[in-house]
């Protein structure tokens, strides 16, 4: 659309959160500066000189050429003076003047700050001189969101990794921990992490840190929203408005407020981890569960259940914790509403288009990669759309919304307009009725007993679980036993042992070798010295 023709689209969609007009015929506008910083604070937009508003009514203001020249110098003057506003987000594209039906407009672009130039305020005091937009109108800020810009700024000190006062093992929940470890097991059984103790482990995924520069060390803040028991999360150290809360809202206008509700109420630890495990579950129940085999193994997941997991986490570690405001999740029967506290690290045109990475809580997420339940090159937003898209829906969408800062993922459930047709151009074929679920199941359990992969019943089966794994890494370690007695036809080193399995030689050392010499498959050079610095091994009875 060319310039003259979108003034007079502008005008006859009157202002909106990212249109704001002024009256510039009498002199260059003070209030300029106020919708500067409000445009910038949220998500950018347009403001234009030479726009009245009377009766209700906009109508052109008749700036003359002169007027025009000497608001432009008056800008540039002005947006470079520390004096009036904080920083320059403009070049020279981002102000430009148009005509149309004889009247002279000046056009001004404002772009969204980034987080690190973010707050952008008015003369050299944030306070009180800090604006965001809501609706058509600027509104300043309180002090409390200008404090969060500047911490959302400050990427060298992530929110969750604040160190907390006085914080023991004794507020992590172990239960928590230890599950949190046999699930990273199985997501990435050769990471060398695995082999740390659990002091180390925690260090390593940021639950744990010292400040090099203040001499303090202890839990973090992510390490206790993870897996810190609950009465230790809302401590005022730590996070006292913390609210995680899941809602399933009935199908008919019943008095009944929800049908199913997940949220601190005393019977469970109510860390983000558990948090997560007891609502993945009942979120990817939403939508129908593909049938498809791979040999004899039943695949149950499809991109939109992956869509629905990213979506989860991706509401976890963006969410901003030291506020009132609580993470809900609300389950309509026609949509799911993600609602967490905080504002967008990026615009939402960003958000959209994908590959922009700013993680407000970096920690949470290095966390949730290694379950292999994150993406981090900001290919999360490009998974959730892409997932909603397979199934031939309208793609997710978000706003964001203020007093308190919100943002809110709207994720759309219409399944009846998920036909056969869209599965099958996908390669899959979707049960419709419980009938044909339970014909389905009854095919998998004939194909191999006992490959439930139902993720709803994770809870019930956990036991069953930890039996299947422990059985897996039984067959993981007697291959890498046989693959290392195989080798130890005569002596070799750690080293050698550790190079030739392509394993980390601490976890051989500390774990694999000192079994197998107890099991009596290999025999020290050294016995009498177990810790001797050149100890080597050999399959036992070796001549």
């Amino acid at each position: 659309m060319e310039l003259k023709e979108r003034i007079g689209q502008m005008i006859q969609d009157r202002e909106s959160a990212e249109l704001e007009f002024k009256s510039a015929k009498g002199g260059f506008p003070r209030s300029f500066w106020e919708s500067y910083s409000a445009l910038a604070n949220t998500d950018g937009g347009t403001i234009v000189l030479g726009v009245a508003e009377k009766e209700g009514r906009f109508v052109p203001d008749g700036l003359s050429e002169e007027q025009i020249e000497q608001y432009k110098k008056h800008f540039w003057t002005n947006v470079n003076n520390r004096n009036t506003v904080s920083v320059n987000l403009m070049s020279n594209r981002d102000v430009v003047e148009c005509e149309h039906e004889g009247a002279r407009f000046l056009l001004f672009y404002v772009p969204r700050a980034d987080r690190e130039q973010r707050p952008v305020y008015l003369t050299p005091q944030p306070y009180r001189n800090t604006f965001k937009r809501y609706d058509e109108g600027d509104f300043v800020c309180d002090d409390g969101e200008v404090r969060r810009m500047f911490a959302d700024a400050d990427k060298s000190r992530p929110a969750d990794s604040r160190i907390l006062e006085g914080y023991s093992w004794s507020d992590i929940d172990r239960d928590s921990f230890n599950q949190f470890r046999l699930l990273f097991g199985v997501a990435k059984p050769d990471h060398p992490w695995l082999a740390s103790n659990d002091q180390e482990l925690m260090r390593l995924l940021g639950g744990y840190r010292k400040d090099h520069r203040t001499g303090r060390e202890g839990f973090t803040l992510a390490g206790l929203l993870m897996f810190g028991k609950t009465e230790s999360i809302t401590d005022p150290e730590c996070c006292p408005y913390y609210m995680v809360d899941y809602r399933e809202i009935p199908q008919d206008d019943s008095k009944i407020r929800w049908i199913d509700r997940v949220y601190p109420d005393g019977t469970w630890e109510a860390n983000l981890f558990q948090f997560y495990r007891r609502v993945l579950p009942k979120l990817q129940n939403a939508i129908p569960r593909p049938f498809r085999m791979e040999g004899n193994t039943r695949m149950d997941n499809s991109p939109a259940h992956d869509a629905l997991r990213e979506a989860l986490v991706n509401f976890i570690v963006h969410a901003y914790y030291s506020t009132e405001a609580a993470l809900v999740i609300t389950r309509w029967p026609d949509r799911i509403v993600f609602s967490n506290p905080g504002t967008l690290l990026i615009s939402r045109g960003q958000f959209y288009l994908g590959g922009e990475s700013e993680c407000r809580n970096p920690s949470l997420q290095r966390m949730f990669m290694m379950l292999g339940d994150a993406e981090k090159a900001g290919g999360g937003t490009s998974k959730i759309i892409n997932g909603w898209k397979w199934l031939g829906l309208e793609a997710p969408y978000i706003k964001e919304k203020h007093k308190p800062d919100k943002v809110e993922l709207y994720v759309i459930l219409k399944t009846s307009d998920i036909s056969e047709k869209n599965m099958e151009r996908n390669g899959e074929k979707v049960e419709r009725t419980d009938e044909n679920m339970e014909r389905n199941e009854e095919k998998v359990e004939r194909n191999e007993e006992n490959m439930e992969r139902n993720e709803e019943n994770m809870e019930r089966n956990e036991e069953n679980m930890e039996r299947t794994e422990k059985k897996v890494e039984r067959k993981k370690g007697t291959a890498l036993q046989q693959k290392i007695i195989a080798f130890c036809s005569d002596w070799k080193l750690t080293s050698e042992i550790a190079d030739y399995v392509k394993r980390d030689g601490k976890y051989l050392l500390n774990f694999v070798l000192p079994k197998m010499v107890a099991e009596g498959k290999l025999e020290l050079k050294y016995p009498e010295s177990k810790k001797h610095r050149n100890q080597m091994y050999r399959k036992k009875n070796q001549q």
